[in-house]
């Protein structure tokens, strides 16, 4: 009688999984634990955690007001892109077909955001109601006035001399007799930009050291209210890391906190400006539009306070340890 051998199915280790579950339970724990005891700390302390979290606020709202600024100068672009247009001014053989091919063929490039076709009757016209020269415009036989093709570049991706090359470029068309911008305009309004940034970056630059030097320091004090605790900790055998962790999330609440009021004083800085920048545009006849911080710069803003609260705190810390009589 033929027996048939039965496999018996694989055990599991079984003890892996338990020591790695304990392993995360006990990392899960310490981090808890750590969090608690830092919040617990700042709590105890509610004015110097107060007074803290405005200074990173501040020193963080600073370069997200300019990264607004920035951003509002970059989309003004837009509304003023009339002002940086390039005038193609074309032959007076130039027939309606080859008129088409040539906006077709401009509206292919990359470097031209928008155009507009101005024909010589249109021309006239336009001039006429401006002037109000009718009689004397009418006298004439002939329309002296040529077609026009404006085209109006992308000034949020190329800079004063990629436009000037653009107008060059489009100078070298056979139905284009003479190509006309105004450098000047452009020149200024990217050197605005520019400046922007640059003030932007140095301020940010500056305001990164007192966002260390300011959580640092607080943390400093921090330590100094909780020594005996910290050295009754280190005498029964504690870590470096066990001492620090605290701090840590100290540091990364400081930061949290102070990035996310930096965040609404943006916004109470936007409300209060919006109905003057409306005003203005009324005045100007332009379609002018304030635009806040995006969900990237959020998120940066969050992000750059918790790291500068984190790196701080570890700086802090580590002096706090190592000032310690006892080490392990």
């Amino acid at each position: 009688m033929k027996q048939f051998k039965v496999e018996k199915p694989k055990k599991k280790n079984v003890a892996n999984q338990h020591t790695d579950h304990n392993a995360f339970s006990s990392w899960f724990t310490m981090h808890k634990a750590a969090l608690q005891n830092a919040t617990a700390r700042l709590m105890k302390t509610p004015i110097a955690t107060l007074l803290t979290v405005l200074v990173v606020a501040v020193a963080l709202s600073l370069p997200a007001a300019f990264q607004v600024i920035i951003k509002n100068l970059e989309k003004g672009q837009a509304a003023v892109n009339e002002q940086s247009r390039i005038s193609l001014y074309l032959t007076k053989n130039a027939s309606q077909v080859d008129i088409d091919n040539l906006l077709a063929e401009i509206k292919l490039n990359s470097a031209a955001k928008q155009t507009r076709y101005i024909s010589a009757d249109q021309g006239l016209q336009d001039f006429k109601t401006q002037t109000r020269l009718n009689d004397i415009l009418d006298l004439m036989s002939n329309n002296p006035l040529p077609a026009v093709i404006h085209v109006i570049p992308d000034t949020q991706k190329l800079n004063p001399q990629q436009i000037k090359s653009f107008s060059e470029e489009l100078a070298q068309f056979a139905l284009v007799d003479m190509a006309k911008i105004d450098e000047s305009w452009i020149n200024r309004l990217f050197s605005i930009t520019q400046f922007v940034k640059q003030v932007t970056i140095a301020i940010s630059l500056f305001l990164i050291f007192t966002v260390l030097i300011v959580i640092g320091n607080t943390i400093k004090l921090l330590g100094q209210d909780f020594h005996d605790e910290i050295a009754v900790s280190k005498l029964v055998g504690a870590t470096d890391g066990y001492v620090r962790r605290p701090f840590l999330y100290s540091g990364l609440i400081y930061g949290l906190l102070g990035g996310f009021t930096a965040l609404c004083l943006v916004s109470i800085g936007l409300i209060w400006l919006t109905p003057q920048v409306e005003q203005l545009s009324q005045l100007h006849q332009t379609q002018l539009e304030l635009t806040g911080l995006g969900f990237s710069d959020v998120l940066t803003v969050l992000s750059t306070g918790m790291v500068l609260g984190l790196g701080g705190a570890w700086v802090a810390a580590n002096r706090l340890i190592h000032s310690l009589p006892l080490q392990n």
